[in-house]
């Protein structure tokens, strides 16, 4: 089933290279990730609930384990229902990550993924 996004749905989306705080607010985001140090006030009242599970503490462990990222740039933006959603690549020693905050008008988080970049595949 697709869904359709109309525009009364979507919040506008700002292109966060006009706001270089942008990605200085997801690179310390992802550092509380990494450190588990989050600010829950950043989040909307499900997602906190989600950060206290045993997913999340590994999460943690996996990023920990990655180490510090030595790259943390902007891939892309796009409007979602009831918000706005970007994804950030952060590369670490032994794998790469794109991250995708997904922010309510009001800037809460509402939602967050983790996906591990798989690289060097070779062609079939």
């Amino acid at each position: 089933m697709e869904a359709t996004i109309r525009s009364t749905d979507a919040v506008a989306v700002a292109d966060p290279a006009d706001d270089p705080a942008d990605l200085e607010r997801a690179r310390a985001e992802y550092a509380a990730w990494e450190n588990r140090t989050f600010d829950l006030g950043h989040y909307s009242a499900d997602r906190q609930a989600l950060i206290a599970s045993p997913a999340a503490a590994d999460l943690t462990k996996r990023l920990k384990d990655a180490g510090d990222p030595t790259a943390f740039t902007f891939e892309r933006s796009h409007a979602v229902p009831g918000g706005a959603a970007r994804t950030y690549r952060a590369v670490t020693p032994s794998a790469a990550y794109d991250v995708t905050f997904t922010y309510s008008p009001g800037g809460t988080i509402i939602g967050i993924n983790f996906t591990r970049v798989v690289t060097g595949l070779a062609p079939r």
